[in-house]
Order: C-alpha cells, then structure tokens, then sequence
C-alpha cells in the first residue's frame, strides 16, 4: 500500500487540517469565486479579470428580465447538482454567473465591484467568497483568500445585511 492511500485510510490525509479550496490564493490577473453552499464541499471557480467586464455585460443583458434571488436559488441547486454528479463543465458558467451576482447584488453590488476594482488595482488579484443557504441567504465577503461564511450566516439575524468597510469602521442596514 503506497504512502498516500495509508494515509488516507488512517485519516491522516492531507497532510493540514485545510482544504484545498482554504489553501488556494488567487493568481494575478484573476479574480477567484469560491462558492459554498450549505451541505456541500465550496468549489472555486477562477476568471481572467480582463474578460470580466465583457463578460459581465452579456450576463446582464441576458438576466435583466430574472429575479437576482431566484437567480441565486437556482445557482446554489445547480453547483449542488454538479457537485453531486461531477459535472466540472458547469463550474465554469457557475463561476461566471456567481460573480454577476456579487456584483449586481440589489444592496451591496456596487461596493463589491468596486472593492473588486481596487483589490485587482492594490493587490492584482481578488478573492470573493460566497455562500448560500436556503434558511439564512446570501453572504458574500472580498478578502485575500476563501473565508467560511457558514458560522456567519448562522449568526446573523434574518433580514440583517452586514456590510465590513475595514477594520475601522462598519455600517449595518436593514433591508
């Protein structure tokens, strides 16, 4: 028995206590998605910034007459549907409708894109993390790696939105 397989039917494989979707950071000139939805493994999906813009305006011409929240049910069931059956094709169009998402949501689109902008202007690159359950919504945080956003959405009371500036200051609104 080779190394890995011992290792893994001792549980002792990976060799951290991470998975590969916290261990992975963005390259540059890209903007990485990790999508989580509850009761299944996050899945990231990485886009060329460049073609972003000229992607996002097709999305948007072809979504304008969709609710965005049915927009998000749906994409949560079908990244569940993928996952469940390994279609790894579909993370392509997951991924790309995922950040249409982040950036065209009704309360906080426009602070994303333009925190988006900035990371890839700062940093060359961006990280979004989102997550989607059916009993407690939307999360969606920029930061330089995928966070786990299950424990916050847990927290957060229903119809809240929570929007963190920085680490000096944060606004909360209802909506």
């Amino acid at each position: 028995m080779g190394e890995a397989k011992r290792r893994k039917l001792a549980g002792t494989y990976p060799s951290c206590n991470c998975s590969q979707v916290e261990k992975f950071r963005a390259p540059k000139g890209t903007i990485a998605i990790t999508i989580d939805v509850k009761g299944i493994a996050p899945a990231t999906a990485v886009i060329d910034a460049s073609a972003a813009v000229n992607m996002l305006e097709k999305i948007t011409s072809a979504t304008q007459s969709l609710s965005y929240y049915a927009t998000v049910r749906h994409l949560a069931g079908e990244l569940t549907r993928a996952r469940r059956t390994g279609d790894h094709d579909a993370f392509r169009w997951i991924g790309c409708l995922v950040l249409w998402t982040s950036f065209n949501h009704p309360k906080i689109g426009n602070d994303m894109r333009k925190a988006v902008s900035e990371a890839l202007r700062r940093e060359g690159k961006a990280h979004i993390s989102w997550f989607f359950s059916p009993t407690k919504g939307l999360v969606i945080a920029l930061a330089e790696k995928f966070i786990d956003l299950e424990q916050i959405a847990a927290a957060a009371p229903s119809n809240v939105m929570f929007r963190y500036a920085g680490l000096e200051t944060s606004e909360t609104k209802q909506h």
